[in-house]
């Protein structure tokens, strides 16, 4: 039994309260990202969906932030138009490739929008000119066959050698 100003009973009312305010907070981010028009393989999702999963897992959950949704875009102009939004209504955000950067200030994000970039993942390679450009999403490991089959290598920096 519960007896108010007990410590339990201040416990589960703070549980209640957060979880109150959680659910506040993916309905409201939810409502704004629901009244845009988004290119056709942008998806929008919360908490609990394996598509949130997807584009949230971190190669490690140390001081990993939170999130209300998430937005996998399909699109640049999507991707801009996610930055309006959320700078428009003050909503944290943090924009992702690979999810495998690391800072030890990207627990203080809570309750903010993950917006995955992994679906911009091109490359282009232009040979006469020696140079590459990649999007977002594109992580290391996929640049190396493109540049060899184009004809280049990839080096160490000087810096790097010992």
């Amino acid at each position: 039994m519960y007896f108010p100003g007990s410590l339990a009973f201040t416990a589960l009312w703070l549980c209640q309260s957060s979880i109150a305010a959680t659910r506040d907070a993916v309905a409201n981010l939810s409502s704004i990202l629901n009244r845009q028009d988004w290119s056709p393989h942008t998806e929008i999702s919360i908490p609990g969906e394996s598509e949130f999963t997807n584009a949230t897992t971190r190669w490690t959950e140390y001081r990993a932030p939170t999130y209300s949704a998430a937005l996998s875009v399909g699109s640049e102009e999507d991707l801009a138009t996610a930055v309006e939004l959320a700078t428009a209504h003050n909503i944290p955000f943090l924009a992702t490739g690979g999810r495998h950067g690391y800072s030890g200030t990207l627990g203080d994000l809570h309750d903010g929008l993950a917006i995955d970039l992994s679906s911009l993942n091109s490359i282009s390679i232009n040979a006469s000119a020696g140079t590459l450009t990649v999007g977002p999403g594109v992580r290391v490991s996929e640049i190396y066959d493109p540049v060899f089959e184009a004809g280049y290598q990839i080096r160490k920096s000087p810096a790097t050698y010992t």
